[in-house]
């Protein structure tokens, strides 16, 4: 059982089934990892809860948790259970007792976990069915003897958490700014921080754009891309551009998706800073947010940075080969070369994150 922990500890992906054993050793029904300071559904678990943790969700109990309100305000390294942060009377009348932990078939708990230096919360919650019972003193023992395993699982599972979240961050090869789930800044890559201050400054921890016409689109992003519906809003995240005095940056949003990312680890997306002039690209949305083209424009520009010649771009899209060289005059205009082959030459460089 212990080796288990310290195996899904290197490899997240082993926690079911090591929760799976600790519910077996200690003959209840089912364990999962939870983040007491955060509500999130996407909590690691035993397939045996999985209708319990639905129940709790559906039912909004998870903005009225009793357990979870009483281990916040005593946080504590060894296992608590019900019996130490509730009264016999308190439960029977308890509106969570009756209306979610009894008939969910989970009115009894054990819990464990950690609380780092900045309040942030992650444990493990052992949950027993009325026919389990509470857990009682020969219990406690067990629960004692295993208390700094699971500590120390979780505590390492963090720490891998944070070197996969640098190396990700690293990782891409630009200039990129690891954020929290409320948008902080978390961590940043080597060249990130020179890329703000062109563009941008740092205040109480969060990015806020030089150029106020753009600030609450940039809000608007960080704020999707860290949001509970980032999965869904990935695919949707247009790049926003940040303009400085002398310096033009565009910021890409990719979401950290999954359970890991929303219980041990504390990244929730990574914002890539791709200057602009430097470089041009030939995806035509970011060709169009890097400079401001208009949708004609963004198509001629798409096919010029592949290389192609006037006429056959006019051919193409079905236009003039004078109208594409006018649209060729503002784009390179907006985007400060004076020729193709200089348009073509910066293409490559910028790029959607991976």
């Amino acid at each position: 059982m212990v080796a288990s922990l310290y195996e899904a500890a290197a490899v997240a992906q082993l926690w079911p089934s090591a929760l799976q054993g600790l519910a077996d050793l200690t003959g209840s029904r089912g364990a999962l990892i939870t983040r007491p300071d955060l509500n999130h559904a996407g909590l690691i678990s035993t397939t045996s809860l999985n209708d319990t943790i639905g129940q709790f969700f559906e039912q909004n109990w998870h903005q009225d948790d009793l357990r979870s309100a009483r281990i916040v305000r005593r946080p504590t390294g060894r296992f608590v259970c019900d019996q130490d942060i509730t009264s016999h009377t308190e439960r029977e009348g308890s509106a969570y007792y009756e209306g979610f932990a009894r008939s969910a078939g989970v009115p009894w708990f054990a819990a464990c976990g950690l609380v780092e230096a900045d309040g942030t919360m992650v444990g493990v919650s052992i949950q027993r069915s009325a026919a389990q019972g509470p857990f009682e003193a020969a219990d406690r023992e067990q629960l004692r003897q295993l208390e700094p395993h699971v500590r120390a699982a979780l505590a390492f599972s963090r720490r891998m958490a944070v070197e996969t979240e640098t190396a990700r961050l690293e990782g891409t090869g630009m200039a990129a700014v690891l954020l929290d789930h409320t948008g902080r800044v978390l961590r940043t890559s080597p060249s990130a921080e020179l890329e703000l201050a062109r563009v941008a400054t740092v205040r109480h921890g969060r990015i806020v754009a030089l150029d106020p016409r753009v600030r609450a689109a940039l809000d608007r992003l960080i704020e999707r891309a860290c949001g509970p519906d980032r999965a869904a809003a990935g695919e949707a995240l247009a790049p926003v551009r940040l303009d400085g005095p002398r310096n033009k940056v565009l910021v890409q949003a990719v979401p950290l998706v999954g359970a890991v990312h929303d219980l041990i680890g504390d990244g929730r997306a990574i914002l890539t800073l791709t200057p602009v002039g430097r470089a041009v690209a030939a995806d035509p949305e970011l060709l169009a947010a890097a400079f401001g083209l208009t949708p004609a424009e963004t198509r001629a520009a798409h096919l010029l940075s592949r290389g192609m010649e006037p006429a056959a771009i006019a051919a193409n899209l079905e236009l003039s080969v004078s109208a594409v060289r006018f649209h060729m005059k503002a784009i390179f205009r907006k985007a400060g070369v004076q020729r193709q082959a200089a348009f073509v030459a910066a293409a490559a460089a910028l790029r959607r994150p991976n």
